[in-house]
């Protein structure tokens, strides 16, 4: 789980799964139901704010940090699929 305060909730638009961040730098998916960990979607173990938020169709889920960074990541496969680096001085929301 998070060591750290949660900065960012959303819900899959399925309601099945649950995506939090942290201000460890740590992303994870929950299932809804259970309150079981799915996945640690971490980057790079950045010590920095991230928030997470699910795309419409739920396929993907995408990551940011003040690390200059976005991650975007299969929600079926559970990876990371890209990653959008150098965005001026850091992404403080996602949506």
């Amino acid at each position: 789980g998070h060591t750290m305060a949660v900065s960012s909730v959303c819900f899959s638009p399925d309601d099945q799964s649950i995506g939090t961040a942290g201000l460890h730098g740590c992303a994870m998916l929950w299932s809804r139901e259970s309150g079981a960990q799915l996945q640690d979607v971490n980057g790079e173990g950045s010590r920095e704010e991230c928030w997470i938020s699910f795309a419409p169709d739920g396929a993907l889920v995408a990551t940011t940090d003040t690390n200059k960074s976005i991650r975007l990541w299969s929600a079926a496969l559970r990876q990371q699929t890209a990653l959008l680096a150098g965005r001026g001085r850091g992404v403080m929301s996602i949506s």
